[in-house]
């Protein structure tokens, strides 16, 4: 059963939130080793009366589905599916910092309650009255993945139809530099496969409306989702890549072109290297990040 993407919404380091596409000549290029989001003046999508009690993460998360339901021209969605690796950074950092300052006495709930990962979906599902099928999947880097799978298989059994399905995770000074002492994030300011360890940090909220119908906003088709997580052979992903494709009847050569997740992480990047080089080196590729953070 085919899968349409028929409405997305973006709010990333790149103006994302002004067009429903992207161009080259548009692109910002960054020069520092993390990407920051471009933020939209959330008071022309949110209830200024209600924006003041949300933090970044909420406001991005929010935005960007209002965004995306609006260019599917749907109201009110079959399901709410999100995905976040880290879940609301700022919030919980507000609570751990009340518990210290205040010695663990007269705590503000408010940070508490807003720093649970499921807390943009809910809110999203609050505000647009939306009573039906929501979950938020927390499987570190494949949480939006997980979120996608979960809505096709909604749309494949009939339960459901125009799920929204989105991915939130956001960046905070204190998280950065902690994560960038641990190794994690990168001092580096560029992605290329010559960088040392450490990934280029990034944040970013983007939502799209799934359904088993075509219409006149359709903008692409999802023909098949694999996902296979921890191997990093890349002749064992070559394998398993030849064989996904054909399930839908598909062999290498159909691909014209293939976007790598390269994040500036030497260790990870020269998987995408050896696929570039090896399997994919007929065909034309770019990376993701950049665009979406």
């Amino acid at each position: 059963m085919l899968i349409f993407i028929n409405g997305t919404g973006n709010i990333s380091p790149q103006a994302s939130f002004l067009n429903s596409s992207f161009s080259q000549d548009s692109m910002i290029a960054y020069h520092s080793n993390k990407l920051t989001c471009i933020e939209p003046d959330y008071k022309t999508l949110i209830n200024p009366s209600i924006l003041r009690r949300m933090s970044r993460m909420i406001k991005m998360g929010i935005a960007s589905s209002k965004i995306c339901l609006e260019n599917a021209g749907i109201e009110k969605p079959g399901a709410i599916i999100t995905g976040t690796g880290l879940g609301c950074i700022e919030d919980t950092e507000k609570f751990i910092t009340s518990i210290i300052q205040n010695d663990e006495q007269l705590l503000t709930p408010t940070p508490f309650i807003q720093s649970t990962h499921n807390t943009v979906g809910g809110q999203i599902a609050l505000l647009l009255g939306c009573h039906e099928y929501n979950f938020t999947y927390v499987h570190r880097g494949i949480s939006f993945e997980s979120a996608l799978q979960d809505a096709i298989m909604l749309i494949q059994e009939n339960s459901a139809d125009n799920i929204l399905v989105g991915g939130i995770d956001e960046l905070t000074e204190t998280s950065f530099k902690i994560l960038q002492e641990l190794g994690i994030y990168s001092r580096s300011a560029t992605i290329n496969p010559d960088m040392t360890n450490g990934t280029m940090g990034g944040e970013g909220a983007a939502f799209f409306v799934l359904s088993g119908k075509r219409s006149n906003r359709s903008i692409a088709k999802i023909s098949l989702v694999k996902t296979f997580v921890g191997e990093t052979d890349s002749s064992y992903i070559s394998e398993k890549i030849s064989n996904s494709l054909k399930e839908i009847g598909k062999k290498i050569e159909d691909i014209d072109h293939i976007i790598t997740g390269n994040s500036g992480n030497k260790k990870t990047d020269s998987i995408y290297q050896d696929l570039k080089e090896g399997i994919f080196k007929n065909s034309s590729t770019s990376t993701f990040k950049q665009y979406c953070g």
